[in-house]
């Protein structure tokens, strides 16, 4: 099993932020070489599925995952299933400040083939694209006008 966890500061109160990170719709606005089928469009909930096709690497990945948490302003939680990557993921939300949030990102992985064989490289790539994607997020949380946050999150 390899972990990967990456935290940003975002200057915007967790509620903000959870609106534009926690709704599963708003992540090809923040995480590169992303296409995204929901089963249902909206916020997401306990049970719901969702498919994800992305390019890594060079490796064209697509995997179906289910929702197994959602606690409004503090976590999102999903697994994969029915893929050959076993893959565990929450989305944390801690309020630092009335105007700050820190955001985690964690994956937790089961590698296959190549990726087994070299997990730190493995490690290595998956938090470098987690930390490229955390910075898009902090710049378009922080650039956007209040009102667009909620608005894309609607």
């Amino acid at each position: 099993m390899i972990t990967c966890q990456v935290t940003e500061l975002i200057n915007r109160p967790v509620a903000e932020v959870f609106a534009l990170a926690g709704n599963l719709e708003n992540d090809l606005l923040w995480r590169m070489n992303l296409s995204r089928k929901q089963t249902t469009p909206g916020l997401p909930y306990v049970g719901m599925t969702f498919q994800e096709a992305m390019s890594y690497q060079g490796n064209y990945f697509t995997m179906t995952a289910v929702i197994e948490a959602v606690e409004p302003n503090c976590r999102l939680a999903f697994r994969t299933v029915n893929t050959a990557m076993s893959i565990q993921g929450k989305r944390l939300f801690e309020a630092v400040a009335p105007n700050q949030t820190r955001f985690t990102y964690e994956l937790t992985i089961e590698p296959t083939g190549l990726y087994k064989l070299l997990p730190a490289l493995t490690h290595e790539l998956f938090s470098q694209q987690i930390q490229r994607d955390l910075l898009t997020l902090r710049r378009i949380a922080t650039v956007r006008p209040r009102t667009a946050l909620t608005t894309v999150a609607a």
